[in-house]
């Protein structure tokens, strides 16, 4: 027996019943079909919500951009085939001979390990082979770091017979960081320690998050030289700011020409995940790369 019988049963008199007029008609109306009707706005409201969160989701994280195309499509630098899946890589060398400014990078390697470690007041760095040090510098989704704060460029430096080799690791989508991590990961175990700028305090604790993330095994860290601490000591005095860009012009003697501003490269990097347009990433790298040659001109 359904609930609209049991309905009409309870509204009508039961044979015997003392009390109850046997003309008492059954109920007018059926209380389950306003339920059911009620029941059907509420999942139309739900349903409602749900994809208006969807879409906000993938608006801003372009998921909606990566179910319509390949991975990398709209990027125009090459995808190399590694143990860690599909890679998007851009690469440049300077001869010994390059300059930044008025200082010439290769004399990155002319310090020794026992200068260093004095600079940076840090005695892990007396032993370590400065030939084989790694620098590194990361664009990010944010400026505050945080779990949500993705890594969407990797920039990567380090001598091979005193030419200064560049790797920039370019993420296509935001599901796709194994790949880059699984590459960054590589050259840290390679590097005798790695050279950054203020990398204690944001790069590295985002990329070790990151990995955490993802899942995968956080490569175990060698010495780490963050100039920042050394620059204040050495230039704070003379300068009024110790930011990378105010060392460069005062100091190397190198002035950046159209230099993306760093709060504008998260926006750049997610109209490139709605909209597409490798175009848009060129200053970001042209950005990063600036960085990085600057920390090898630094530490000369």
């Amino acid at each position: 027996m359904d609930l609209r019988q049991k309905l009409a049963r309870l509204g009508s008199p039961q044979p015997g019943a003392r009390g109850l007029s046997a003309d008492v008609p059954p109920p007018a109306f059926a209380p389950d079909d306003a339920r059911a009707e009620k029941l059907a706005q509420l999942r139309a409201l739900i349903g409602g919500v749900v994809d208006r969160t969807e879409r906000r989701l993938q608006r801003a994280s372009g998921s909606t951009i990566e179910a319509e195309q390949p991975l990398g499509r709209s990027l125009p630098w090459p995808a190399h085939e590694t143990r860690h899946g599909l890679l998007h890589r851009v690469e440049r060398e300077l001869g010994p001979q390059h300059h930044h400014g008025r200082v010439p990078v290769a004399s990155a390697l002319l310090p020794t390990a026992r200068t260093v470690a004095a600079l940076a007041l840090d005695p892990t760095l007396e032993s370590v082979d400065l030939s084989r040090m790694l620098f590194l510098d990361t664009e990010t989704t944010g400026l505050s770091g945080g779990t949500g704060t993705v890594a969407f460029l990797v920039g990567m430096a380090r001598f091979e017979e005193g030419a200064l080799r560049i790797e920039q690791l370019v993420l296509p989508n935001l599901g796709a960081e194994a790949p880059m991590l699984g590459q960054l990961a590589d050259r840290i175990r390679d590097a005798s320690c790695i050279v950054t700028y203020n990398g204690k305090a944001f790069d590295w604790p985002l990329l070790r998050t990151r990995f955490v993330l993802a899942r995968m095994a956080v490569p175990p860290l060698p010495a780490h030289l963050d100039l920042l601490h050394a620059a204040r000591r050495i230039w704070k005095p003379r300068l009024t700011s110790v930011r990378l860009t105010e060392i460069e012009r005062e100091i190397l003697r190198f002035e950046r020409e159209d230099d993306i501003d760093g709060a504008e490269i998260p926006g750049r990097y997610f109209a490139f995940l709605r909209e597409g347009g490798a175009e848009r990433l060129l200053p970001v790298i042209e950005h990063n790369q600036n960085d990085l040659i600057a920390l090898a001109a630094m530490l000369g």
